[in-house]
């Protein structure tokens, strides 16, 4: 059995002073439990995958979670989000903009499992920062906060949870881990 550690603090919830989101201690274990369950279910039905990422958005107070995945033998990305955006946008970010996206180079440079805001991942001095942001502007996101959750065989899957602009970065205790064994 897996131990869930205490660091679990993100939404379904009430937004904090600063924009943030935070769980109340009586409803974090069972938020948690809702949203791993909609993941595993996506893995033996792919049809549930935007299920599963709507879920995790509501559990966070987020505009949306969404999936990205590159193949780094062919550069290939495909970006899968439960947003409708309209089929220019995505072709846009999965030819050009997911190979500049600051965030995406800085969250694949951090080891798998770390959970990342913009603090850390979007530099203000990034030359791709600009291009980037313009892409951005296009969408009802702004802020991230999101993790490299797979990294084998040249492939990357990394996991977002993208935020509006009111919203701010994602703030509190951010780390969603599972600890360890029992």
């Amino acid at each position: 059995m897996w131990v869930l550690g205490e660091e679990i603090r993100l939404a379904g919830a009430a937004t904090v002073a600063g924009g943030g989101t935070k769980l109340s201690a009586e409803n974090s274990e069972e938020v948690f439990i809702k949203t791993l369950q909609s993941f595993a279910l996506a893995a033996v039905d792919p049809q549930q995958w935007f299920h599963a990422l709507n879920t995790a958005k509501d559990a966070v107070g987020a505009v949306c979670c969404a999936m990205e995945f590159a193949d780094l033998e062919t550069g290939s990305a495909s970006l899968e989000c439960p947003l409708p955006f309209d089929d220019e946008t995505v072709r846009l970010y999965e030819e050009r903009v997911f190979s500049i996206n600051p965030r995406i180079r800085n969250t694949m440079a951090a080891p798998t499992g770390i959970v990342l805001d913009d603090r850390q991942i979007l530099p203000e001095d990034d030359p791709d920062t600009p291009e980037f942001l313009d892409w951005l502007s296009c969408t009802p996101t702004r802020f991230t906060l999101g993790a490299k959750v797979l990294d084998e065989n040249g492939h990357v899957a990394i996991y977002g949870a993208h935020f509006s602009p009111d919203h701010g970065i994602p703030s509190g205790t951010v780390r969603i881990s599972v600890c360890g064994r029992a």
